[in-house]
C-alpha cells in the first residue's frame, strides 16, 4: 500500500498526491486513506476524475517493511517499476516525510499524458480575457527564508515579458500578508516579517502598470486563473497548478532557474497539459535578507 506523508502547503500536496497516483498506476497498489488529499485541500483545488472512488480506508502497516521514495531515488525507482511492476510488492511505499516533493516532470516521461488524463477540468470560463491581458502571480511570504535561497523574482523578469508581449492589462494575484500563517513563525525566528518590503514590491506593479490587485481567499485566487489566456508564473507550486488546471490553451511564462524549486523542472507538465510555454532560466532574485545578513 502507498502511504503519503504530506509536507508543505497546497501546491506541494498536489505534487505529492499526483506522484502517489502515478506510483499506484505503475504498481497496482492502492493509496492509504486517499480521501485525505481532498480533506487537506478542502476540495478547493484540482479535482481528479476518480474523486468519488478515492478510498478512506486506513491500513495498519509494518514499519519493518517500509520503502521510502525520495526526490533522490524517485527517477531510478520509476525506471525499475516500468520494467517490473512487482518490484515493491509486499512493501509499504512511503512518500513525503520531508524527503520528497516530486516536483520534476522527468518522473512522468514514460506516460506524458498521465497528469492531464486524471485531472477533472472545470467547465470552460464563459468570459476569457483577450491577448493583451495577463495574470501574474506574486507570492512573497516564504521566499526570503535565510538570506541564501530567495525565490522572489526580480522586477526585470516581469518587465521584460510585459514589454516583449505588449501586455497592457495587468492582473496581480498575491497572498495577503495578514492571511499568512508563516508570518508568525518568521517573526519568532528572525524578528521581522518583511511586511514593508513586501508592500513596496507590490506597489511597484500597482504604480507602474496600474495593475488590478487581487488577493482573496486561496480558493478564489486559484480559480481566478480560469479567465486568462496569458500567465506569468512566479516560482510557486500554487500558481503552477492553478495554470495546469486551466482547460483552454494558454501562453505561460515560467521561471526555470535551478533556485525556483517548484518550476525549475516542471515546465513539461504544462506542455503536456496543452499550453504554450516560454521558459526563463536566467532570472535574478530579490533577497530581503541580504541587508540583515551583512550587518
Amino acid at each position: 500500500m502507498i502511504f503519503i506523508f504530506y509536507e508543505g502547503r497546497h501546491g506541494n500536496f498536489i505534487f505529492e498526491y499526483i506522484f502517489a497516483k502515478y506510483i499506484s498506476l505503475l504498481t497496482g497498489q492502492t493509496i492509504n486513506d486517499e480521501i485525505k488529499y481532498y480533506t487537506y485541500t478542502n476540495n478547493k483545488f484540482i479535482q481528479f476524475i476518480d474523486k468519488e472512488s478515492a478510498n478512506n480506508t486506513i491500513s495498519t502497516k509494518d514499519d519493518n517493511n517500509d520503502f521510502l521514495i525520495t526526490d533522490k531515488n524517485a527517477s531510478d525507482i520509476i525506471e525499475q517499476l516500468v520494467q517490473n511492476k512487482d518490484l515493491l510488492n509486499g512493501k509499504n511505499i512511503i512518500l513525503g516525510k520531508r524527503t520528497g516533493y516530486y516536483q520534476n516532470s522527468i518522473l512522468y516521461k514514460h506516460h506524458n499524458n498521465f497528469i492531464p488524463s486524471i485531472i477533472n477540468y472545470p467547465q470552460p470560463s464563459s468570459s476569457i480575457y483577450d491577448n493583451k491581458t495577463v495574470v501574474i502571480h506574486i507570492r512573497l511570504d516564504d521566499f526570503h527564508r535565510n538570506g541564501d535561497d530567495s525565490e522572489i523574482l526580480s522586477f526585470n523578469y516581469y518587465d521584460n515579458i510585459i514589454n516583449k508581449f505588449q501586455y497592457s492589462d495587468i492582473h496581480i494575484v498575491y497572498n495577503k500578508p495578514e492571511n499568512s500563517s508563516y508570518k508568525k513563525r518568521m517573526l519568532q525566528k528572525i524578528g521581522t516579517t518583511y511586511s514593508d518590503e513586501e508592500s513596496k514590491y507590490l506597489k511597484y506593479f500597482e504604480t507602474k502598470y496600474n495593475a488590478n490587485m487581487v488577493a482573496g481567499d486561496i480558493s478564489s485566487d486559484f480559480n481566478y486563473f480560469q479567465g486568462f489566456k496569458h500567465v506569468i508564473l512566479s516560482a510557486s507550486s500554487f500558481a503552477f497548478w492553478a495554470t495546469a488546471n486551466i482547460p483552454h490553451k494558454c501562453t505561460v511564462h515560467i521561471p526555470t532557474h535551478k533556485q525556483c524549486n517548484a518550476t525549475s523542472n516542471t515546465s513539461n507538465i504544462l506542455k503536456w497539459c496543452g499550453h504554450d510555454i516560454f521558459e526563463y532560466p536566467n532570472v535574478k532574485f530579490v533577497n530581503f535578507n541580504e541587508t540583515l545578513k551583512n550587518n
